[in-house]
Parts: structure tokens; sequence; C-alpha cells
């Protein structure tokens, strides 16, 4: 048969298929097959959902999630409250003045001459086709030519001259100089010169954290099926049939592992500068909450002391968590670090378990697993370093969507595992098995 007529024959079977199509805003989700598990609804049916996201008429961001049943029915559409975190630092503030600008020429030579028959005009129309800015300064008449790309944009003018926001086109790093009818190519470096700085009293900045709805990523270990992830559940804090999702709860702390930078006033005019006083400034995630569909908070949760995950909300892999049945218990289990008592040693890495207890509506904090574990990609390899164990054990690799993506057995006393792998970039998880229980957790970055 003809492809063509196969084609046909297969199009003609189609109605009798039955077709739905959904209209998604966000369809990278769907290649996850976004799933609410039986034993998280109130029917014990998975229910399939689809989160969509949109700018309005307005320019505001609406983001709803879509529930679907298993004839890919729509039967209800959740649209999550906005929540923040919002809260006030306190700077002291120093100002100074401007007294001049220092010029130090970096480089000059002589680019060409000119002559009767060859004028400046000449000149500027034979190399810069594009135009120049000519003006006279002390009798030398100093010429900057435009660039063919556009002018319009900050980031190039800020490229060309010093102090652009302050002083305009005054003062070019790179221009032509015309003396004695000879034309220099001159590179020059510019630096302020300041008073000093006098204090200026304190400023109060309000600060705000949108706290996105967190995905669960969720595998039963039970059954081995394929993990899948999810926002919204009915019963896995409750036994009613409204839907609840998880947010962070923030407070503000010292602690952080980010490198933090102080910006540069190279090629700026900087006149004021503040230093922080508060004595927290940094959102960190110190517990959990649950909240209704309708926006009602149903649980507030607080880690266990010294425990706390930082958080990040532009950044994907915070907002997640983990999801797992193992042993016919569920468990919530949230990544993050252990604080040390100790000022000389890092924080801990370390696993935080919560079981689910839908009997009781609760949480119960079962305890938190050091992390011991550390991966190292060299190539194509992920050399993991392990501690030793006199039983053996499985480490399983297991993608952010918490697909499992390769599996090797180590014997009782092995230290070491390698994973041939040409994953793209991306963050992925290690998991330790024993005797059905998680042992240890580990992630690695591939670049």
């Amino acid at each position: 048969m003809k492809k063509s007529t196969l084609l046909l024959a297969m199009l003609a079977t189609l109605p009798a298929l039955g077709q739905q199509i959904i209209m998604n805003d966000m369809p990278e989700y769907l290649d996850e097959l976004n799933v609410i598990p039986s034993q998280f609804t109130v029917n014990n049916v998975p229910i399939l959902h689809i989160e969509q996201g949109y700018y309005d008429e307005y320019d505001d961001y609406e983001y709803s999630i879509i529930l679907y049943n298993d004839d890919i029915e729509k039967i209800a559409e959740v649209k999550p409250t906005s929540h923040t975190f919002d809260y006030t630092l306190t700077y002291k503030t120093e100002t100074r003045e401007l007294k001049g600008v220092e010029t130090i020429e970096l480089k000059k030579y002589e680019y060409t001459r000119l002559e009767e028959w060859y004028t400046l005009d000449q000149f500027i129309k034979d190399y810069f086709w594009g135009g120049a800015d000519v003006k006279v300064e002390n009798g030398d008449t100093i010429i900057v030519p435009y660039e063919t790309r556009s002018m319009e944009t900050r980031g190039y003018y800020d490229g060309m001259y010093f102090g652009y926001d302050y002083f305009g086109t005054k003062y070019p790093y790179e221009y032509y100089l015309c003396k004695n009818n000879i034309i220099y190519s001159v590179r020059v470096q510019y630096m302020g010169i300041y008073t000093d700085w006098t204090p200026a009293g304190e400023r109060k900045e309000e600060k705000s954290c949108e706290l996105n709805v967190m995905s669960i990523y969720y595998q039963n270990f039970d059954t081995q099926a394929e993990s899948n992830r999810f926002t919204l559940s009915q019963t896995l804090f409750n036994s009613d049939d409204k839907f609840e999702y998880i947010i962070p709860k923030l407070v503000l702390t010292d602690i952080s592992h980010y490198a933090s930078s102080v910006p540069s006033d190279w090629g700026q005019i900087v006149l004021s500068r503040s230093e922080l006083i508060s004595d927290y400034d940094n959102p960190t995630m110190k517990g959990l909450q649950v909240v209704s569909s309708d926006g009602t908070v149903l649980h507030d949760i607080d880690f266990m002391d010294g425990f706390y995950r930082e958080y990040d909300e532009y950044y994907e892999y915070d907002n997640e968590i983990y999801g797992i049945t193992i042993g016919g218990k569920d468990y919530l289990v949230i990544d993050g670090y252990m604080e040390s008592n100790d000022d000389d040693e890092e924080d801990q890495e370390c696993v935080l378990f919560y079981r689910i207890n839908r009997q009781t509506n609760s949480l119960q904090e079962v305890q938190n697993v050091p992390v011991k574990m550390r991966a190292k990609q060299q190539a194509s390899t992920i050399n993991v370093q392990l501690s030793e164990t006199s039983e053996p054990s499985e480490i399983i690799l297991t993608n952010a969507a918490g697909k499992t993506l390769a599996r090797k057995q180590v014997m009782a006393g092995e230290t070491t595992a390698t994973f041939k792998t040409s994953m793209p970039k991306g963050v992925y998880n290690l998991t330790r098995i024993q005797q059905g229980k998680i042992i240890e957790n580990g992630k690695i970055v591939m670049k």
C-alpha cells in the first residue's frame, strides 16, 4: 500500500477513536504528563493537570492549573493565590561631591595628515561613512565617529563615554584629534576626583519575594513506577475534596551560600553609597505552608531547628521538593542544610523526611539524613564518592523530573561508583538505596 493511501486510511479511523484538543500556553510541561497520583485524590483515580501561564490585556501574568479526568474532560481550574514575603532592609547612606575629572592618555599615534586637497570633511567622509561628532576644545578638533550600529541603547553609550548619565558625550574613551593638520588616534581613561564621603542618614528599602507554588516530584519505589510531577493534591494533607498546594515559608537570616558582589563605579559617577546595617537580609526557607485552592492556609510547617534551604524565586530548582512512597509509607522529602555549631565548619548538606499521615491530617517529622555522597563530572563520566557500608546498595541517577536515567549496583565495602553518560546540562539527583530504604542523597550539576 502506498504511504498516501495508508495515511488516508489512518485519518479515516480517527473520529471513531475520539479526539480532544487541549489549548495550552506552556507546552514544555506536556512531556512530563503531570498527574496527581491516585492515592492523593478523593476517588483514588489519577487526575491529569496542565499548568498554563499567560499575560492578560493589562500585561499582568495569569497562572492557573487545569484539571482533567480520564476522559480528558475538564473538571476544575485552580488559580493559586499570589503569595509574597515582604521585608524591609535598613542602610546607612553616605554622599560626596565631584570636584573634577582627571584624564589619563593611554595611547596616541599619528593616523593620517591633512593636505590642502585633503580636508577634514573629506577625512570624515572617507573613514566614517556613518558620520562623526566634531567639536573644538582649546583650539584642537576632536572627532568622535558614530558607529554603524544603533546608538539608542544605553549600554552602547556607557561603553563609549565616561559618566554618560552625568556628562552625556563630554568624555569619549576613544576619539580622533586634529592638531596642526595631523590626525591622531587617541585612547584615554578618566577618573573622577571627589570630596570625602560624609554621613547622610539612613534609608529604608522595601523588598518583596514571590512565593512560588512548589512542584512535587513523586516516585513510588514499591511499584517502581515512572516518576511524575504534580503541584495540586486532594488527600496529601487531609481527606476533603478541595485541592491544595505548597508554598515556601521564608524568614530573614544571614545565611547565604551565594557570593555577593559589590557594584563598581568604574566608568560611572558615583555620588552616594549605602551600607547594609540590618542584622538579617537573606530570605531563607525555614518551613512550608499548605494552602487550599481558596487561598486559606491549612498547615504552617516549621523545619526542625537548624535545618534550612536557600530560596531564589527565579531559580527553577528552588521551587521543587520530592514525594516518595516506600514500604507502604508516604513521605515528603526536602533537601537542604543543617547549620553547623562550629564557625570553622561548613553547614552539612542533608535531607529532611516528613511522614504523611492522612488519618490525622498531619505531617510527622521523621529525621534528617546527612548527605555523604559527592559526585564529580569528568567529561562524559560521573564519579561518585560513597560512605562505606557493610551491605550492598543501589545508586539511582534521576533527572530533575525524577525520571530514572541509570542504576548502579554497589557491593558491600565499595566507596565509589561510576556512570557513563552524555546527559545535557542541568541538575541531576543521586539516591542510594539499601534494603528498600534511602540512606544517602546527592546532586550533581552537569555543565
